[in-house]
Formats: structure tokens, sequence, C-alpha cells
């Protein structure tokens, strides 16, 4: 026996499948946790990929890094020939390969972002190496005991699941795969989050391979013990092909046990207790039966000692083409019924064993034991390897039998037995029958090779269901960053905005003023508490603004449509300085929220904020906004002409208002509750003259950065508190003491200058100990952790006499 030989630089892991039910009732650990992974640095920028995709495949070089010496002739790696039993794995990898890599890109994601290795994952290219290390990460789903760990995770509750992930995220860790399953595919997904709206609703942060840099995640409804998850959907509120489950439906594999596992062909196999099988089929009819039952995906049924799900590379259609199952069994003895073109592998410890078929056929089951397999129909093609000792056979009966030093096939012909060994001197042996007599062929027969020839009908198409073609799910594709934070679709909104407007004329001498009062009818359920404005100043700013022009007016109708929050939390649409909340809508299924409102009549003229807020989840996004009141011009003339208004108050607050109106000079008596009298003297207006408006000079603030260690092309990110973020990309080799000069903005005296600074990959920097007031920005949508430095008159760092604002980046 040999233990697996894994590291993070060889590349580790996956898994697939499981079954059975959830257990019992299990507190939840409701508190949100990080691991602290970002899909956009540490997924890998390119989507998943079927194997037509690469001309690389799972080689001789990649079995030696998983399982060292022993998977080649002779031990010889310099120039490794497998051996024709581990060639025969090798083929099982590669045909599995067709459809897809997602767990094998979660897997390496995860190793990475543990070693923290460089450079950041992100920056990886398709090719060479990185790829040969997510086939391998992607061929260890086939070793029996990560099956085994897979399926215990299946048989627990979601609580269960919820309660592991939470306690590995506050570790840092991301420490398993996750896998979700239906009756049209599986998946597997890299969780490095988890978030709780409610008590009994968790979400869960997901790297998801088919859509790179992407916030995506699953939702799990604790209390109904169901999950949702979004597989097809690049805005997955408009998704079709939504999934949902249960318990036994969701599964998690550990990336420890990956690392520990048997050589399934190595030396000593007698610790291979478990048997692993690969199925692929243009059909669900097939069929495993063991002494404890029939297994088949074509029914529910449960089968005690067999559990098998679909193989995680997913699909969306409506009817699958080419299922694609992983089962492991823990019996040896097993009758393989195979009524359709199939392709299927059997790793059971002692051998390896191939079994296709052509065409709908009523077949006798293929018989398998440790040491024996009975076929008894002439279109099976039986491949049998054990070592470096291997054996094709067709024929209308055949036995292979494998023993220690050889394997020996017998075939009835005519009533009669016949056999041929296969041994040393004849390592590799095809045996057919021709008009009657037995045909052994020993040239050429390809049994070493790591690939094989596989039928059209179980050939899949480049992408799966109706995912968008993987070059247009790139992170190198301009177009899809750029979607990536552009809204996808508009809801319609359901709630119904109820608005009342009261009127209250008062007449004075010049002119005549209306007051308009608005009053928002809430959702039934919906937050009536309003957050203070310190917490609505610190929210981050999206990618994409909230709404296209800063510019408003007061009363101006407004829309929002924004993603990132918490299925079916509510949102509010507030304004602030004094925040004010105008509209409360709950998120949909995929967090994404639609709100309206008119902005306040009374809104004052200059700066203000308008923001979009989770009060559960507290999070949200914030833009500066510029309220401008249509431009109006009063003349005011004055008469001596004296009128008389009379004011009636009493100290109940009732008042009685009588009005008489000539000109512009007034006598005003108060009659108070004691009947006493206050005559006020005539007053005469004068004429009014508007005073000059004047502009506060605009303070020009220049930006430098002094780096500490070498690094080329830093970038810099300019905004201000009154507007976004300018996307000012300028470009400098910032190496050395001389640093980047001369990045301006404009800043007015009492408004300051946001700065962030990026490294060539994109990726944000810390800022060293230089001058500047500096905060931590942690909840933005598409960049979730920067640090900021804020430029102006009134942050340290400012020099009235140079207008300079001096920081430092410390990369060494």
């Amino acid at each position: 026996m040999r233990a697996l030989r894994l590291s993070i630089s060889a590349v580790i892991v996956l898994s697939l499948t499981a079954c059975s039910g959830g257990g019992g009732s299990t507190a939840v650990i409701n508190e949100n946790a990080s691991s602290g992974m970002i899909p956009e640095e540490h997924g890998f920028s390119f989507a998943n990929f079927g194997s037509r995709a690469t001309p690389e495949v799972f080689n001789a070089d990649d079995l030696v890094q998983m399982f060292g010496a022993q998977a080649c002739v002779d031990e010889n790696t310099t120039q490794c020939v497998p051996t024709a039993e581990a060639a025969s794995w090798a083929r099982m990898v590669n045909e599995a390969r067709a459809s897809g890599h997602c767990e094998g890109l979660a897997v390496q994601s995860a190793s990475r972002f543990s070693a923290k290795s460089d450079p950041v994952t992100v920056r990886l290219s398709n090719e060479g190496d990185v790829t040969h290390g997510i086939i391998r990460a992607f061929a260890t789903q086939f070793l029996p005991e990560v099956q085994e760990a897979t399926n215990n995770w299946a048989k627990k509750s979601l609580a269960e699941i919820v309660n592991e992930l939470a306690t590995s995220f506050k570790a840092g860790s991301t420490a398993y795969t996750l896998g979700v399953y239906t009756d049209k595919g599986g998946h597997a997904v890299l969780p490095y989050a988890i978030q709780f709206p409610e008590d009994e609703l968790a979400v869960i942060k997901v790297y998801d391979s088919n859509w790179p840099g992407a916030e995506r995640y699953v939702v799990i409804d604790l209390k109904e013990k169901q999950w949702f998850f979004s597989f097809n959907g690049k805005d997955p509120k408009a998704d079709e092909c939504a999934w949902t489950g249960g318990e036994g439906d969701m599964d998690l594999t550990p990336m420890d046990v990956r690392t520990s596992a048997t050589c399934p062909f190595c030396g000593d196999k007698s610790q291979v207790a478990k048997t692993v099988l690969l199925i692929r089929s243009v059909d669900t009819d097939w069929s495993v039966k063991t002494k404890n039952g029939t297994f088949s995906p074509a029914d529910s049924a449960e089968v005690d000692g067999v559990s098998g799900k679909a193989i995680r590379t997913a699909t969306c259609e409506e009817v699958v083409r080419i299922p694609e199952f992983v089962l492991l069994a823990d019996e040896p003895e097993i009758e393989l019924v195979l009524p359709n073109t199939s392709s299927a592998y059997i790793s059971n410890g002692t051998s390896m064993v191939e079994v296709k078929t052509e065409g709908k056929k009523d077949r006798a089951p293929v018989k398998i034991t440790r040491d024996r397999i009975e076929v008894k129909d002439p279109s099976t093609k039986l491949t049998v390897a054990n070592n470096n000792l291997a054996t094709t056979v067709s024929a209308d009966q055949s036995v292979v039998l494998i023993e220690d030093t050889q394997i020996v096939v017998e075939v009835n012909v005519g009533g009669e037995t016949q056999q041929v060994v296969v041994d040393q001197s004849k390592p590799q042996v095809e045996v057919s029958v021709q008009n009657g007599t037995v045909q052994q062929t020993t040239n050429n027969l390809g049994l070493n090779e790591v690939v094989t020839v596989v039928a059209p009908e179980l050939t899949p198409p480049d992408v799966k269901g109706v995912l968008p073609p993987t070059a247009d799910r790139d992170l190198n594709n301009t177009n899809y960053v750029s979607q990536l934070a552009a809204e996808a679709s508009t809801r319609v909104r359901n709630a119904t905005l109820e608005t009342s407007t009261t009127v209250v004329e008062s007449t004075t001498t010049s002119s005549t003023s209306t007051t308009t009062s608005t009053t928002t009818t809430l959702p039934v359920g919906a937050p009536k508490t309003v957050p203070a404005e310190s917490t609505v100043t610190a929210l981050p700013r999206p990618s994409t603004p909230l709404v296209s022009s800063s510019s408003l007016q007061p009363g101006q109708a407004t829309t929002v449509t924004v993603g990132g929050f918490v299925p079916n939390e509510w949102v509010q649409l507030i304004v602030a300085s004094t925040p004010q909340v105008l509209d409360t809508e709950k998120a949909d299924a995929s967090g994404r929220v639609t709100l309206s409102s008119a902005l306040p009549s009374s809104l004052g003229s200059g700066s203000h904020t308008l923001a979009v807020y989770a009060p559960v989840s507290k999070r949200g996004f914030k833009q500066s906004i510029t309220v401008a009141a249509p431009t109006t011009t009063v003349t005011s003339v004055a008469t001596l002409t004296t009128p008389t208004t009379t004011i009636t108050s009493s100290l109940n607050t009732s008042t009685q208002t009588t009005v008489r109106t000539s000109t512009s000079t007034t006598s005003t008596t108060l009659v108070s509750q004691n009947q006493s009298q206050t005559t006020l003297p005539p007053t005469t207006a004068a004429p009014t003259t508007a005073a000059p408006t004047t502009v506060a000079p605009i303070q020009m603030a220049t930006f430098k950065v002094v780096v500490i260690g070498s690094i080329s092309n830093l970038r810099v990110d300019m905004g201000s508190s009154a507007q976004e973020w300018d996307q000012v990309w300028d470009e400098w080799n910032c190496v050395g003491v001389s640093g980047c000069q001369n990045a301006t903005a404009s800043v007015p005296l009492n408004d300051f200058l946001f700065v962030r600074v990026r490294n060539a990959a994109g990726k944000y920097v810390s800022f060293g100990p230089g001058a500047g007031s500096s905060s931590i920005q942690s909840n933005d949508m598409y960049y979730p952790s920067f640090e900021q430095r804020r430029c102006g008159p009134s942050y340290s760092g400012w020099s009235d006499q140079s207008k300079i604002c001096v920081f430092t980046v410390d990369l060494s």
C-alpha cells in the first residue's frame, strides 16, 4: 500500500456525490464569518472548461506527481510509461474531465489561498502547469477515502454543514469544497464566507468557477431545510435554471483527507476496501446491483452501502444529454447493467475494469468481484488491468480471472472453454472470437495510453446548459468585467407607494408659500428605524453608481436597482444629511432590489448622500449627490400704505388667522389668553436687492506617493465626497523614493480627496505609516477590502503652504 503523495505545489483534491438524508436538531452558530478569500483575487480569471478546451491531459507526469514511481513501468520516472492499471485509471480521469473541472478549480483556489501563493491566482493563465494542477485536483475525486468523507457529510443536516463552514471561516480557512445536486446534475463551488440576515437564514458566499470574479452564493433556509443556488444566470434573479434542494442534496469535501488517501493501484492494495465507479451513459436506465439492492438514477430508491450522485460538472438542460455519475460501493461484488451506449470504469483495489457498450440492447449484467469478471454479451467490450498486465475481451461468453502474477481469460466457444493467459511473457492480450475461433492480438493495443476513444454520443458540448461561451466569462474580457458591475435587468417594483399631500397656504406681504408634506406607507413588516448619519456616511461606494447622474433636483423621481444583499431582506432607500427613508423593499431571491421614490421637495440645495441600506445585515452602498433647486427671481416693491393683519393666538396652540391685505406695510395686533393687547408699530418695507453670490475658491490638491520597496505601475483612483471615483488610472513607474507625483484633483476647501492605490495586478495595496487620515472600507460589493486615505485641508498630512498630501506605500 502506498499513501497518496500530494503537495500544494503538486495540487490536490476533489470529490463528488453522496445521498441519504440529514440528521436531527442542531443549534446553529449564527454569526457572520469570512475566511478572507476574495474570488476576484484568489479565484481564476478564466471560467470552468471541458477537456476539449485545452490540449493538456492527465498524463504520466501527473501520475508521478500524485502517486510516485509505482505508477510507472519498472518504476522509471525519468521517462515514465504508466503501468496498464495506472493508465486505465488515467483514462477514467480524462473521460470524466469532458464536461468540466469545477471542483479542480475550487480546490486549487483554496490551496493557493491557504498557501499565500505568488502570483495571486487571478493572474494565472490556463496553460501548462496551471492546467495540470487543476486536472490533478479534479482527479482525486476518484479516491475511495475522498468519496467516503464526502458521503459522510452528505448524511449530515444542513445546520451541521452551516456550523462547520462558519467554524472554518472564523479560523480564516477554506477547508472544504461544497457540492450541490439536483436531478439535472451536480456542481462544486468553494465556500469562503457566511452571513445570517436572520437566525434561520444562512447565505454562504462561494467562488463559482462558472462565473469568475462574480459574487455568488448558496442560500440555506434552515427552518424549511431547503437551499437555493443560481447555476446558470449571470443575473441570479433572472436565472431560468435556479436550483433548489434539501438535506442529502448538499455535501462537503474536506481538504485534509485528500493528502492521505490510498493509491488505488500501487503495490499492496489490500487497504482499498471500497469500490469506486464512474458511469457515463446516454440515459439513466443503467443499474448497479449489490446484495443489499439495486441502485439506479432512474428511480429514487436508496440502497444501503451504495451512494451515488451526478458528477460535479453540472448542466441546466431539461433533458440531460449525458448523465454522468460517480458511485461508491461498500461491497466488491456488483452486477452492472448497461442497456444503452455507455462507458463505465470500476476501481476496486485489485484491478481496473472498463466496460464499453454501444447502442440500445437488452444486455445481460456484467458480474464483477475482486478477482472475477463475467460477461455474456458480444456487444460488450471488457478491459481489465492489474499492475502492468492487461486484457481486452469481446466474446459471447467470457470470464476474466485475476491472479497474483497473471490474468486468465476463459472464452466459451461452441460449448467448449478455451483459456488465454496474460503474464510477463505476454503482458497485454486482446481476445476475440472470429468464425468460431479464439483470436489473440498482442501488438499495439495502447493499454499503456492515458487517453481513449470516446463514442460520439458520449461527447458533451463545449458549454453545458445555456451558459455563455467561456470566452465571454473571462476576467480578461473587458465586456464581461463591465457586465459584472452593470445591472442585468430591471425588476418591476411590486410594493405600493402611497403618497398624500396637504397644502397649507399663508399670506405675507410679498409672496405665498406652499408647504408639502409626504407620507410613505411602508409595506407590512418593513423596518421603521432610520439609520444614523454616521452609519450612512460609512457605507462604501458601489463600482456602478446608484443613479447615473449625481445632479438632482428636489422632488425628482429616483429609481435605484442594486444587488449584493441577502435574499428576502428589507432594504431602505435613504437620503441624508439628516437621514430620511424614501422607500423600503425586500431583496429578491438573488439579493437584488429595486427602490423608487421622489426626493423630498424640501431638500435643500447642496451636497447630500443617496444610499441603500439593509438594517439587518447592515450592508449597503452610498453615492454622493448634488441637489440644486430650480432658480427663481423674486422682486419685492414697497409702498407706504398700511394694511392690518390681526392674529389671535391662545396658549393651547390653536390659531385663528384673519388676513386683510392691501400693500406691504403691516400692523399686527396680538391678543393673548389674558386679553392683554400688544400693538406693533407699522413697518415700512424697503426695496430688496439680492446679495451677490460668492463662490468659494477651488483649492488644488497634489497627491504624492512615496514607495518603499520595488514595484512598477502603481495605479491611483481618486474621487471626492461630492463625486464618485473619477477612475483615474494613471500609471507610473513608482520605484524608489522619487515616488509618484503630480496626481492632482480639484478639492473645495470644505471637501476632501479620497485616494486608493492598486498594484499592476489590480489588487489594492496597503499604505504605510505616511501622513494622512486613513479608514478601512470592508463592505464594498465588488472590492470587499481596501484601504483609502483622505487628503484635504481638514486632514493630517495637508500642507497649506505646498498644497500637497504625501502618503507612503510600504511594499518592502
